[in-house]
């Protein structure tokens, strides 16, 4: 089994266990690419920017349903 398909089932199991879709908790952990010295200036308040676009996404496609 590689890496991704480990990574895939890890975030299928937790994504059922804590009843949030899958695809957002791979959005939030593929951000972790984008942001890899958080000393950098703007980097926090960018992934905050970022984290919310995210979450405000889950919840409009969750209300839509």
């Amino acid at each position: 089994m590689t890496a991704s398909n480990r990574t895939n089932d890890l975030l299928a199991r937790v994504a059922e266990e804590v009843g949030l879709p899958r695809q957002l908790l791979a959005d939030l952990a593929a951000l972790e690419d984008s942001f890899p010295d958080m000393n950098v200036r703007g980097a926090k308040p960018e992934l905050g920017r970022r984290i919310a676009e995210l979450l405000d996404a889950a919840v409009a496609e969750e209300a839509s349903r």
